[in-house]
C-alpha cells in the first residue's frame, strides 16, 4: 500500500490531476458512504443531474425531480462537494499521503516487534 500511496503523491504533482485527501482531524463528513457523479451543464434548459451509485441499482435525480429522495439533490450534492473541498485541501495532500505512508511503516514496524517477542529465539531486526 506503500507504493500506492507514493504513486498518487506522484500522480498529484502532474497539472491535469487533482488529488484531495480528509484528513481524520476533519472529522464524519457528509456523504462519505455512497459515491455519486453530479452533471452540470452550461445551457440553462439542461437541468442538473446527480447519478447515485447504490449496489441495488443507480438512481438518477433531475433537479426538479419531484420524486427526489429527501435531503438527496443536485444542489445538496454541490454543496457537500464544496464543503470537502474546504476540507481537503489540494495543497495538503502530498504532506497527508507521507503522514499515512510513515504511520504504516510504524505499525508494521512494531506489530514486528510485538509478534516476535512472545517467541523465543526469534529476534527483530530494525
Amino acid at each position: 500500500m506503500r507504493r500506492q500511496l507514493a504513486r498518487l503523491k506522484e500522480m498529484a504533482e502532474r497539472p491535469n490531476i487533482t488529488i484531495r485527501v480528509v484528513p481524520f482531524s476533519g472529522g464524519w463528513y457528509p456523504r462519505p458512504q455512497r459515491p455519486y457523479v453530479l452533471f452540470e451543464f452550461t445551457e440553462p434548459e439542461n437541468e442538473d443531474v446527480l447519478s447515485l451509485e447504490n449496489p441495488l441499482g443507480d438512481i438518477i435525480i433531475r433537479e426538479a425531480s419531484p420524486e427526489e429522495p429527501e435531503g438527496a439533490s443536485p444542489v445538496s450534492y454541490l454543496e457537500v462537494f464544496f464543503q470537502l473541498e474546504q476540507l481537503a485541501r489540494r495543497e495538503d495532500a502530498p504532506i497527508l499521503i507521507d503522514e499515512a505512508i510513515v504511520r504504516m511503516e510504524r505499525y508494521e514496524h512494531l506489530g514486528r516487534s510485538e509478534r516476535n517477542e512472545d517467541k523465543p529465539g526469534v529476534a527483530t531486526v530494525t
